[in-house]
């Protein structure tokens, strides 16, 4: 998923979650299930769900698969996540990343 989307896909019942503090967010999970796991159990639980959803922005992204071309998966024009797709070196364009849009 991208970070920069607004609804992380974890945490679909509160969109903009991923931009709040952690504390804060692990404080939402203790009082509501926003996420598939449900409502935590205790603040143990809690962080430990939160800290289980890494999004990523496409420049991380681009920096773990250096040799892929990265696609973006949109929805209503905002790339809801990223795709890296292993190119050959051989075949690699002169614009690697041309289709991100």
């Amino acid at each position: 998923p991208n970070f920069w989307f607004p609804v992380d896909p974890h945490f679909w019942r509160v969109p903009l979650n991923h931009f709040l503090p952690r504390p804060m967010r692990a404080g939402l999970m203790r009082a509501l299930p926003l996420a598939t796991a449900g409502r935590a159990q205790s603040t143990h639980d809690a962080y430990r769900i939160v800290d289980s959803s890494l999004l990523l922005t496409r420049g991380q992204l681009a920096a773990l698969f250096p040799n892929a071309v990265l696609y973006a998966e949109r929805l209503a024009l905002l790339a809801k996540s990223w795709t890296a797709i292993f190119v050959a070196p051989a075949t690699l364009s002169h614009n690697r990343n041309e289709h991100d849009g």
